[in-house]
């Protein structure tokens, strides 16, 4: 134990700012605080380094970021020397939200630090065994929540004596350890359910989701890149990764993130094998996938939901979509300020155009939920935020990023000697958990959500000129 410690900090006091680096790719799938704080060390470990130092190159999506960010940090500022008072709008929030978007400082850090083969190899280990860490506490853990939100007896129960034995002893074990409070506040924010499986839908969180959305298509990634090494030992290890991450996104019972994920997946597939092979494996995926729908019922109930969620009158992303967004953008046509906008606005800040649409306006929002104060879209939000000039600011960074990844996994191609299989399919990750991404940020805004910003930052920045370099001539 001795001798790992010493050769770990050998190895740390070697390259500071690549270990930082390698923390941070590990915790980005499983802590955002903690990742955020080794980005730093990395970024300043970095930037103490000549050699580090020379590394930095503004690529094309740090382009695209830091022109978003101009953007965002300008038409909020205009909207708070408007009108700084908090209202309907309030640009002096939005405006310190856009220290969100300083996150992706990633992306230029990245292309510093992963300048080979073997580095990109590590970077993808760390994040996929960062996002099977979580995807472990979400299979353990999730079942454990559900049964405490279900179980969690209210004051009335109590006092009547109708509480159930495990659900007092829960309580009593709550108020003994001071987190009764805390855990009440809990379960009244999620929501008290009635059924096991309704509380395991409600624990489920968007950022696990997404974390492990990104971590399957990077270790089928891994898995192919595994199959042109010798011997069995790193190909099982990579299939149980990749097993976990897919079960974790399982019992997260997130739609959106499960459908992006294996449209990825799918694709990931097709390109990187045979035609047979690649049809045989697709269509194991498609059993595979509608198999769990079918054997999984808060999944299946999920899916269920689905033409429901697609309806005006349901007052879900339909509703925002067709109804609110033109009504915002009506009215604030030059945007209303990054994040500036609050779920008053939503319900009841719409202008009134004529008798007929304010009734349709009113019936609508009466049946969106409270506390939603975005557009569950990533284009869609960028049009509220900054109108016309931030939908197109949103497509520039798309497409740079799209093609950065692209480029790489373009080169990717060239099969292992005597094997249908890629040589280098890692270098196709970074493509797969970009698209995985932007296919779920079109009906979920996820491009500030700060967890989620560290990923799309470490995709986009998995791409440098060195990178590029070392990727072999696809022929």
């Amino acid at each position: 134990m001795k001798d790992f410690f010493r050769r770990t900090y050998s190895k740390i006091k070697a390259d500071p700012s690549w270990s930082f680096f390698l923390a941070f790719a590990f915790l980005a799938g499983v802590s955002m605080p903690l990742a955020r704080i080794a980005m730093a060390l990395s970024l300043v470990f970095t930037l103490s380094s000549p050699a580090r130092r020379r590394s930095l190159r503004v690529t094309s999506p740090t382009v695209g970021w830091l022109v978003y960010l101009a953007l965002a940090a300008g038409v909020t500022a205009a909207m708070w020397a408007i009108d700084p008072e908090p209202g309907f709008l309030e640009p002096g929030r939005g405006f310190r939200k856009v220290a969100k978007l300083l996150w992706y400082a990633a992306i230029p850090l990245a292309v510093a630090q992963v300048d080979s083969r073997p580095r990109l190899v590590s970077t993808l280990r760390a994040l996929v065994w960062g996002c099977a860490l979580a995807a472990a506490l979400v299979v353990l853990l999730n079942p454990v929540l559900a049964w405490i939100q279900l179980r969690l007896p209210t004051d009335v129960d109590l006092a009547a004596g109708t509480a159930a034995p495990a659900a007092e002893w829960l309580h009593r074990a709550a108020k003994a350890v001071g987190r009764l409070d805390d855990l009440r506040r809990w379960v009244l924010a999620c929501g008290q359910p009635q059924t096991f499986q309704g509380a395991l839908i409600k624990v489920g969180t968007m950022q696990a989701a997404q974390r492990l959305m990104v971590a399957v298509p990077a270790a089928l990634c891994l898995l192919l890149e595994a199959f042109r090494e010798p011997g069995r030992g790193r190909r099982l290890g990579a299939a149980l990764l990749l097993l976990l991450c897919a079960a974790g996104l399982v019992l997260t019972y997130k739609r959106g993130p499960l459908m992006a994920c294996a449209a990825v997946s799918f694709a990931v597939l097709l390109s990187r094998l045979s035609p047979s092979r690649a049809l045989l494996a697709a269509l194991l995926l498609a059993l595979a996938f509608a198999g769990v729908v079918a054997a999984v019922p808060p999944v299946r109930e999920r899916f269920a939901q689905l033409p429901e969620e697609l309806s005006v009158r349901r007052g879900g992303r339909t509703a925002m979509w067709t109804v609110i967004v033109p009504e915002l953008h009506r009215e604030h046509p030059w945007g209303v300020g990054f994040r500036a906008l609050t779920w008053k606005k939503i319900h009841y800040g719409m202008p009134a155009l004529d008798a007929a649409r304010d009734r349709r306006v009113r019936q609508v929002n009466r049946r969106i939920e409270l506390n939603q104060n975005h557009m569950h879209s990533v284009p869609m939000q960028s049009f509220v935020d900054f109108g016309y000039a931030g939908l197109l600011a949103w497509l520039f960074w798309t497409m740079l990023g799209l093609r950065a990844t692209a480029r790489l996994a373009r080169l990717s191609r060239r099969p292992a000697p005597g094997s249908s299989l890629p040589e280098t399919a890692c270098f196709a990750a970074p493509l797969a958990m970009f698209a995985s991404l932007v296919l779920y940020g079109l009906v979920e805004y996820n491009l500030a959500d700060s967890e989620v910003v560290l990923l799309y930052a470490l995709a986009m920045g998995l791409t440098g000129p060195s990178l590029l370099r070392a990727a072999p001539d696809p022929g």
